[in-house]
């Protein structure tokens, strides 16, 4: 599973729009759409604010990546 399938199933077991993820975590809803696409990969520290909008639900953890 990629980084992007993770933060799309994180943020829709959350019950989250990708506009609603972005603006928790400041990151563009154009960003957010391509990464859980995997257009684009994002840096860590683009991961940490994913993370922290979705409740500290780390998407690089071993639940996701692992």
């Amino acid at each position: 599973m990629t980084i992007g399938e993770n933060i799309k199933r994180i943020r829709e077991r959350n019950n989250l729009t990708q506009k609603q993820l972005a603006y928790l975590s400041h990151i563009s809803e154009g960003m957010i759409k391509q990464y859980e696409t995997n257009v684009r990969t994002p840096k860590q520290d683009k991961v940490n604010q994913i993370a922290a909008a979705l409740d500290g639900s780390s998407c690089c953890s071993k639940e996701c990546c692992g």
